[in-house]
């Protein structure tokens, strides 16, 4: 990948691409040398573009008017990889993205294009395997995404783009898009030969964090060095990232058994013991929040009593004009401000960067002495406010090599 490159990373459920590239453009990248994800890609060459998705019903949401790229079941995280697909949303999305990218090459002429997303916006990015997007395109990769089985994904035929890479990143603690739907979304993918990478992270939860930007950037530098064609991954990237991708445990193993034997996937590495490789992140994080959900505390969210900070959700306003109806039932968007009550200590570790939480981007404010603050806009603010908390917690336990508040005494 030489010349002028153009990089689109398309947002999640009910974020929009001002959100996305805000955060690209602030989140710091000290540990990988970078000062942002922005800022390399502009010393690469490399343009970025954030398009925002229509507004559409989304029914996942009580059936609000959000900028989704297609629409899900409002069942779909207990149908898992069974949910139905809405593949007219996603041809429509596509046809969008194929005219967006029409409209920068005539304003901006580039050499190649690298398209991705995160949540939603990659897994719209992976049906560039199926219909044509841009004959420029060059690679894919997507943050928190998956494909469910019924997709079109894994039984239309493939477009040219079939040999392109892919880099799938996913945080093993997602409690939105679980880790095990991207893992075996990843093994279907291998078994139709697409050349796949899936790497996943301790203790990331449904966000963007700063190890997958430095990874993705990684991934990118290879490719942009490499003399290969650009359809193979060169061994010192399958190297560098395969160190970290342990296994794609016995149930992927298995899928790919009885697939051709040009498409058994022998890139996959294979566990000492199957068994113990098999993933549980799903199953025990389903079990945790329903632990977590029995513990009620009058005028706070379920937030687990090992957590460093009690959460308050005072509701400021509601809004009837934004109400909407789902299946006989009338929801209305609510606007409070969630305060995080915790030791003044925690504070600083919280406030580098805004938190991805129910597919959209919510701004950590300082609120000292009483803590941290986050104003909300949601039908549900009590599972919107246990999700944040949440996802603060997770990056409180990763950022900081003393703090462990659920250790046990």
């Amino acid at each position: 990948m030489n010349g002028k490159g153009v990089l689109i990373f398309l947002h999640g459920s009910g974020g929009n691409g001002s959100e996305v590239r805000s955060y690209l453009e602030s989140l710091p990248l000290p540990k990988y040398g970078y000062n942002t994800f922005g800022d390399v890609l502009s010393s690469w060459n490399i343009d970025l573009y954030t398009p925002t998705a229509r507004e559409r019903r989304y029914s996942a949401c009580y059936g609000e008017r959000m900028n989704v790229w297609f629409d899900r079941s409002p069942n779909f995280q207990e149908e898992g990889l069974a949910t139905a697909e809405d593949t007219a949303g996603v041809d429509q999305s596509i046809d969008f993205l194929h005219n967006y990218i029409q409209d920068i090459e005539k304003s901006k002429p580039f050499d190649y294009l690298i398209l991705g997303g995160f949540s939603m916006g990659g897994g719209l990015a992976l049906h560039s395997y199926r219909r044509e997007i841009h004959p420029k395109l060059q690679a894919v990769f997507c943050i928190s995404s998956w494909a469910s089985d019924p997709s079109t994904l894994f039984r239309d035929p493939l477009s040219s783009h079939r040999g392109l890479p892919l880099l799938m990143l996913h945080g093993e603690s997602d409690g939105l898009i679980y880790c095990d739907w991207g893992r075996k979304t990843s093994a279907g993918l291998l078994i139709r030969d697409i050349n796949v990478i899936f790497y996943t992270y301790p203790h990331v939860d449904h966000e963007i964090v700063p190890e997958e930007l430095g990874d993705l950037l990684v991934w990118i530098k290879d490719l942009q060095e490499s003399s290969i064609d650009a359809n193979t991954r060169s061994t010192a990237l399958q190297q560098r990232m395969e160190a970290k991708y342990d296994a794609l445990a016995k149930d992927v193993i298995d899928s790919t058994a009885d697939a051709p034997v040009g498409q058994r996937a022998c890139r996959v590495p294979i566990a000492d013991d199957p068994a113990e490789s098999k993933t549980s992140g799903s199953k025990s994080s389903r079990a945790s929040a329903k632990a977590e959900e029995k513990e009620e505390n009058a005028g706070y969210t379920c937030i687990p009593e090992c957590l460093p900070f009690k959460v308050d959700v005072p509701v400021l306003s509601t809004t009837a004009t934004a109400a909407s109806a789902v299946q006989g039932r009338t929801f209305a968007l609510k606007e409070v401000i969630v305060r995080f009550r915790m030791e003044a200590e925690y504070v600083p570790l919280l406030l580098a960067r805004p938190v991805l939480a129910c597919g959209s981007m919510f701004e950590v404010q300082d609120d000292r002495p009483n803590g941290v603050k986050v104003r909300v806009t949601s039908p549900d603010v009590e599972k919107t406010a246990y999700e944040i908390g949440r996802r603060l917690f997770i990056r409180l336990r990763s950022e900081s090599q003393s703090l462990n508040p659920c250790a046990p005494s």
